[in-house]
C-alpha cells in the first residue's frame, strides 16, 4: 500500500489496492453547488475554510494550533450540513435505501471518508487535488491523438506513401 491514489469518490475506485485521498476539487465545487443553488449555509462556510486551509498549508503558514481549530470547525461544518439535511423517512411497503438529499449525502461522505478528504493535510506529499494526475494523463492523451494523426494522414497520402518507399535505405 506504498501508492497514493487522489481521486473522486466513486466507491469503484476504493476498491483499487491504494492509499486513497479525495480531490478537494471536485468536493469545493460540489460545495460550492450546495451553497450557491441550494442556498446552504453550512457548505459555503466549509468551502471557504478548505479554501484558507489549503492556502496556509501550501505557503507553509499554518501552524499547529491552525491545523487542530481547522479539524475541530471541519467536524462542526459537516455535522451541520448533517442536521440541515435530515434523513429521509422510509416509505412503507419501499425496499432498499431511501434517496438522501445531495447536501446529506455530501456530509455524509465527508464523514465517513474524513481522513481521505483531509489526507492533503495531514500526511506530507499528498495534494490538496488530483489536477497534476490529470494534467499528465491529458497530455498523455494529446500525444497519443496527434501520433494517430500523424499515422492516418500518412497512410490516406499517395504522395506521402510514395516518397516514404522512394527514401534510400
Amino acid at each position: 500500500m506504498g501508492r497514493n491514489l487522489d481521486d473522486d469518490a466513486w466507491l469503484s475506485y476504493f476498491q483499487l489496492c491504494a492509499r486513497h485521498a479525495l480531490c478537494n476539487t471536485h468536493l469545493l465545487r460540489e460545495l460550492r453547488f450546495l451553497h450557491e443553488q441550494l442556498e446552504q449555509g453550512w457548505a459555503g462556510e466549509l468551502r471557504t475554510a478548505l479554501q484558507g486551509v489549503c492556502h496556509q498549508h501550501k505557503a507553509a503558514t499554518l501552524t499547529p494550533a491552525e491545523k487542530a481549530a481547522f479539524l475541530v470547525r471541519f467536524d462542526a461544518l459537516v455535522e451541520a450540513g448533517l442536521v440541515s439535511n435530515p434523513a429521509a423517512e422510509p416509505v412503507p411497503k419501499q425496499r432498499g435505501r431511501m434517496k438522501q438529499s445531495p447536501g446529506r449525502n455530501l456530509a455524509l461522505r465527508c464523514q465517513k471518508h474524513r481522513d481521505k478528504v483531509l489526507r492533503f493535510l495531514l500526511e506530507e506529499g499528498v495534494p490538496f487535488d488530483n489536477n497534476q494526475a490529470g494534467l499528465q494523463v491529458l497530455a498523455a492523451q494529446l500525444a497519443r491523438i496527434d501520433t494517430d494523426r500523424q499515422e492516418w494522414s500518412e497512410l490516406h497520402n499517395p504522395a506521402a506513401l510514395l516518397t516514404a518507399r522512394c527514401r534510400p535505405a
